[in-house]
This record gives structure tokens, C-alpha cells and sequence, in this order.
């Protein structure tokens, strides 16, 4: 049996050989985002707050008094998105909003007592999966930044 899986697997990975460089690439980065959806879905489960949820709170851990719109910015997201992971996090109680007195439609956002707890108390599987990762390969982190960064820009050019 584990012999014919293995003729499976080597017949399949002959054929992704032919899907040419941009289709495999596709095929890596769906294989990534599945695995971060899987991993979200297990801390959300464990920890109270989803993946993208607890990345905000370490922005907001890491830049307090940031504003909606400047995280936003950070992570690539329309700010219409960001609004329901706010909500989110501030009908669970950690976040603390506070009128920014230079301009009354904004709100300076910060961590609430409940969620500086959950950023310094548990640790993020995902974010260490990905430091150890990091770490590992020091020399190709500024070219896949880059890469990644190109490929933001290409993708967010042609959904306009």
C-alpha cells in the first residue's frame, strides 16, 4: 500500500513539474494559506481570537495608539475589513478605543487589559512556526519579501 502512495505521489509530482513556474508558485501559495486557515481556525479555538485577529492585537502590542486606518494600511486590507476583525476583537473586550483629539472621526486603538493578556500569555504557534522558518533561511528573507511585495502590487493593480 505505501508503495503504491508513493508511485501516486511521484506521478503527481511529475505532473506539477509541467504546470510551468507560475502555476506551481499559485499551487505553493494556496498550499500556505490553507495551512494559516487551518491554523487560525485551532488558535481561535484555543485562544479565543482568530490568526488575523491576533496579528492586529500584536500591531496594536507593538504601535499603541495606532489608528484603524494606519493598520489597515500595514496589512494590505481594506479598511471595510479591518472594521468587522475591530468589532470583533472590541465586542470581545480586548481593545480600548479612545477619540484621537486631533481628529473626531478617528479612534486611537490600544489593547485592552484582556488582550495584552492573551498577546504576553500564549504564545502564537503560527508566528513561531514562522520566525523558526525565518530564521533558518536569513539570506532569502529580503527576496521573498520582495517577491511577495511585487506580487501584492501586481494583484492588487489588476482588481481595480
Amino acid at each position: 500500500m505505501a508503495a503504491l502512495e508513493r508511485d501516486g505521489a511521484e506521478q503527481v509530482d511529475a505532473e506539477v513539474d509541467t504546470m510551468g513556474p507560475a502555476l506551481d508558485f499559485l499551487r505553493l501559495l494556496w498550499s500556505v494559506d490553507h495551512a494559516l486557515q487551518t491554523s487560525s481556525k485551532r488558535v481561535e479555538r484555543s485562544q479565543g481570537a482568530t490568526g488575523p485577529q491576533q496579528l492586529v492585537l500584536r500591531i496594536m502590542s507593538l504601535k499603541p495608539g495606532v489608528t484603524a486606518g494606519q493598520i489597515a494600511h500595514i496589512l494590505h486590507l481594506h479598511p471595510s475589513t479591518l472594521t468587522g476583525i475591530l468589532q470583533r476583537l472590541d465586542q470581545r473586550g480586548m481593545i480600548a478605543r479612545k477619540d484621537d483629539p486631533t481628529d473626531a472621526r478617528k479612534s486611537l486603538l490600544n489593547l485592552s487589559a484582556k488582550g495584552r493578556k492573551l498577546v504576553t500569555s500564549k504564545g502564537n504557534a503560527t508566528e513561531a512556526a514562522i520566525r523558526k522558518v525565518l530564521a533558518k533561511m536569513p539570506g532569502k528573507v529580503d527576496a521573498a519579501r520582495e517577491l511577495l511585495a511585487s506580487l501584492t502590487t501586481e494583484l492588487e493593480a489588476i482588481s481595480q
